[in-house]
């Protein structure tokens, strides 16, 4: 898939702008986070740093009971249904609870869907000996947000309608045959207060150029349609590591367009390079395990996180293909001095199995910066990212060295000798200061072996 960028020139005028509009506007605080298309996948936002930061709530290790609860009582502000809080909550009226409990239920309450960024629990003794009565104090964000990106953006409510569900539309537009359209909808409560469900329907529009190991282009490039739907189920376990359920329904249709040799081939098979781009249906079931532990999710300084996920394709699951996709992600952040100067990297490898479609191959071009080309794509993939981060101005500002390797091979074995490069340095700005939008400013100058770009969008490269 072409990526998305503005030309260099316009794109350092709309920085220094957007900037300058910045530092002018007065502070206000309220949250959101930003989306950007990678490979035909419109990311979801991961929620405010308020709501990140949940997961780093001390624990408690004290488990000495503190009384049985006869009553909770909820104060506040409490957008949601008192049900809704209810159920997200790790006790119940009638158990004996300790002060771990209590900072287990926080993190719940802190955690769920991004509605509330304080959540204080106190407890006083009740009439009968060794029981209390709780009291929840709950206040509440704007759940509603507009999230721009590079060619678009989306705007969602994360308590539609009071439901604690989340509503959102994404749209990104590159042109006339560059286009991602979805509609969709969660719910951070299915089955209970451990589990998610996420259902997305999407219209996806593409052109593709061809290229190979040995070529940096081919002369052929095709048209992509996508229409469908995702399906994902996540819960939590031990409240350390989610597990996540998937299945993806795609149409696809495709369309030759450059051919420098028409006359040969077929509709669905280019004579040049040998590559295939047939039509048909791609039902994958995915698997997946994550977890990680940041100090900020815009500036983190120390902390992990990894992922891995599995998926299949077959005619169980509605395809007219077989393959197989595995992918895992890691990266870590160390504090050098102060947090003030974090070294930090990340690692990513994938693989495919079977017969994949050229379209399902794995790109890499996104992964590294200053790397101008169209994408390579390969059954297996490879990337290393490096970064220096100075914290000029914490949760404000910042500066970037980095450097990345990436490829994608033919088949599964690699070499380190034949990764492609890139390395310059960057900009972090994180706007909660200036506007009322969580959002990171990103904006970053690579260069590479083939020549340069300046790339302008939101939120760290990892």
């Amino acid at each position: 898939m072409n990526k998305f960028r503005l030309p260099r020139f316009t794109t350092i005028l709309t920085a220094m702008a957007l900037i300058s509009a910045l530092l002018a506007i007065p502070t206000h605080a309220q949250g959101s986070e930003d989306t950007s298309i990678r490979e035909d996948v419109a990311t979801q936002d991961m929620g405010t740093e308020e709501e990140l930061q949940a997961g780093d709530v001390e624990i408690s290790e004290d488990i000495t009971p503190i009384g049985i609860v006869d009553e909770i009582i909820l104060t506040g502000e409490i957008v949601t249904s008192r049900h809704a809080v209810l159920r997200q909550m790790t006790f119940r009226v009638g158990d004996d609870i300790s002060r771990r409990d209590i900072d287990l239920c926080r993190r719940r309450l802190l955690a769920f869907n991004g509605i509330y960024w304080l959540a204080d629990i106190t407890w006083e003794p009740a009439e009968e000996e060794n029981h209390i009565i709780i009291t929840v104090d709950l206040h509440s964000r704007r759940t509603w947000f507009i999230s721009p990106a590079q060619t678009g953006g989306l705007i969602s409510d994360r308590n539609f309608l009071g439901t604690a569900d989340s509503l959102t539309f994404t749209a990104f537009i590159s042109g006339p045959d560059n286009y991602y359209y979805s509609l969709g909808w969660g719910d951070p409560q299915l089955f209970g207060g451990h589990n998610s469900l996420y259902v997305e329907a999407h219209v996806i529009s593409t052109s593709n150029t061809i290229r190979t190991d040995t070529l940096i282009t081919t002369g052929e490039s095709y048209f992509i349609d996508r229409h469908g739907f995702n399906l994902n189920y996540r819960t939590r376990w031990n409240e350390t590591i989610s597990v996540a359920l998937g299945y993806k329904f795609d149409d696809v249709t495709t369309q030759k367009a450059g051919d420098p040799f028409r006359g040969f081939g077929t509709d669905y098979h280019y004579f040049y390079s040998g590559t295939d781009i047939p039509r048909g249906n791609v039902g994958v079931f995915s698997f997946g395990l994550s977890k990680g532990v940041l100090d900020s999710i815009y500036f983190p300084t120390v902390g992990y996180y990894w992922n891995f996920n599995n998926e299949i394709s077959n005619s169980v699951f509605l395809s007219d293909f077989s393959f197989t996709r595995h992918r895992i992600t890691a990266a870590y952040f160390y504090d050098l001095h102060k947090a003030r100067n974090v070294l930090c990297g990340k690692f990513s490898y994938a693989y495919l199995t079977g017969d994949p479609p050229y379209y399902e191959l794995l790109p890499f071009d996104w992964q590294v910066r200053g790397y101008t080309l169209s994408s390579q794509r390969g059954k297996s993939m490879m990337a290393m990212n490096f970064e220096y981060r100075f914290i000029a101005e914490p949760e404000i500002f910042q500066g970037v060295i980095f450097a990345d390797f990436g490829r994608a091979w033919d088949g599964h074995g690699f070499s380190f000798n034949d990764l492609e490069w890139g390395y310059g340095i960057g900009l972090r700005i994180y706007t909660l200061p200036f506007i009322p939008y969580n959002l990171l400013l990103r904006i970053d100058y690579g260069r590479g072996e083939y020549g340069d770009e300046v790339l302008f969008t939101f939120n760290q490269f990892f």
